[in-house]
């Protein structure tokens, strides 16, 4: 379970890291642009526009890909762990029954370190 969380961890990054590379290039490209055509700058107006772009697709990335993504993975772990018989998991989005169970974790985390 802790190598499917790893790796959506990594995969989830990575997306991000694309998205936040794309936005780079796209200032660097408009801030080449406005040097070839003698500014001293982006134009508030374009730098606006590039925050306001980066802004929303971080927002729709959250939203339509990191949120499903972890419930999944909550809801996968929930149900392997009460297969396995492990007190309190229960299938549950309440965040009081999920820190409860992040606890439970922990506890058996240190159990299986020692």
């Amino acid at each position: 379970m802790k190598n499917a969380q790893d790796h959506l961890e990594t995969q989830l990054f990575q997306e991000y890291q694309a998205i936040l590379d794309k936005y780079r290039d796209k200032i660097h490209a408009a801030q080449t642009k406005a040097t070839m055509t003698g500014a001293t700058g982006l134009s508030h107006h374009e730098a606006n526009m590039l925050n306001h772009g980066y802004a929303d697709e971080l927002r729709k990335f959250n939203q339509n890909r990191v949120v499903p993504a972890w419930g999944g993975l909550v809801a996968q772990q929930q149900s392997r762990l009460r297969e396995l018989q492990v007190p309190g998991m229960v299938m549950t989005s309440s965040p009081a029954e999920r820190e409860k169970q992040r606890k439970i974790i922990h506890v058996l985390e240190g159990l299986l370190v020692q």
